[in-house]
């Protein structure tokens, strides 16, 4: 068993390399399909985990680029399918003549319109073609679908988002009181206390150093993740922070005199104990997504160990 995990450790760091070109530009579209920064990474994260599972099954060369956006188009329309959000009606899907171009800085500046007013396949296809630039037979080829159907979907998206200006207020992230047992842990974070850390985690907790590994089980928390923070020589804070219904911890540095920030943990509690704990260390185009909201730097860093 182990010497599968460390093949398939190395081959994963391959293909890390393979499609790294490709990650700002799959965040940016996961982000404008999802409209939330924490499902954004979750389905880049889902996106890049089954596309790396699918390598073995596939016997042509194929264009990685075209292959993540359509992994992560249709994981996300069969996320809305599952969530009941998928329109049941499909007249879209008629062919008709495909009406003047939409100006790209239109359709980038109004995607709030996108999520409110759009069917999730009307978004993925406008997104794929007026901002991103596959074709319609990309798309068609991407969703399983004809070119007609795809024109035909486009039009009626452009239609809409012609029709429709208003866009919805941005949230913004604010300092916020936490949970007790989150208190408790951002108070040991800021000591550098490993054990007081640890001695608030349920015996059965998850951390998630996420895109990169998991560690389950108190102890192996403690004896691996959590050792090599407290050993780790940079000064570090920690603060709590709400950001549209959404809570975490934000992790600052100083770096070249600057404080920065460093990573991102979010906490899943039960009120008494802390049963997961998700370390987004390596997720640059979310830190600095969440950085900008806190008008501060991020910290630059790849997507894995040693990139």
């Amino acid at each position: 068993m182990e010497s599968v995990q460390t093949a398939s450790r190395e081959l994963r760091k391959e293909f890390e390399n393979l499609i790294v070109a490709f990650r700002p530009e799959l965040w940016n579209y996961c982000l404008y399909l999802t409209r939330s920064p924490w499902d954004a990474e979750d389905l880049v994260q889902e996106t890049i985990v089954k596309t790396f599972a699918h390598m073995a099954h596939l016997y042509q060369v194929v264009n990685m680029r075209a292959y993540l956006f359509r992994m992560a188009s249709n994981l996300w329309i069969d996320w809305c399918r599952r969530a009941r959000l998928v329109s049941q009606d499909d007249r879209f899907l008629r062919a008709i003549p495909a009406p003047d171009e939409v100006d790209r800085a239109d359709v980038i500046g109004s995607m709030e319109d996108l999520i409110r007013l759009l069917p999730p396949r009307q978004r993925v296809i406008l997104l794929l073609m007026d901002v991103f630039d596959f074709s319609a037979r990309e798309t068609a080829e991407m969703l399983v679908i004809t070119e007609g159907a795809v024109k035909a979907a486009l039009h009626r998206a452009r239609r809409t988002l012609q029709g429709n200006r208003a866009c919805a207020p941005v949230g913004r992230a604010v300092k916020k009181v936490p949970p007790a047992v989150v208190n408790a842990y951002l108070e040991a974070f800021n000591k550098r206390d490993a054990d007081g850390i640890a001695a608030l985690l349920d015996e059965h907790a998850v951390a998630d150093i996420v895109g990169v590994t998991q560690e389950y089980g108190r102890d192996t928390i403690r004896k691996n993740s959590l050792s090599d923070w407290a050993q780790d020589p940079i000064p570090m804070r920690g603060a709590y922070f709400d950001w549209d219904s959404t809570s975490f911890i934000g992790v600052f540095a100083m770096e070249n005199g600057e404080e920065k920030l460093d990573t991102i943990i979010r906490v899943t509690e039960d009120g008494e104990r802390i049963r997961g704990v998700a370390d987004y260390y390596f997720c640059p185009e979310l830190l600095q997504h969440v950085a900008s909201q806190l008008h501060v730097s991020a910290r630059a860093r790849g997507y894995f160990w040693n990139t």
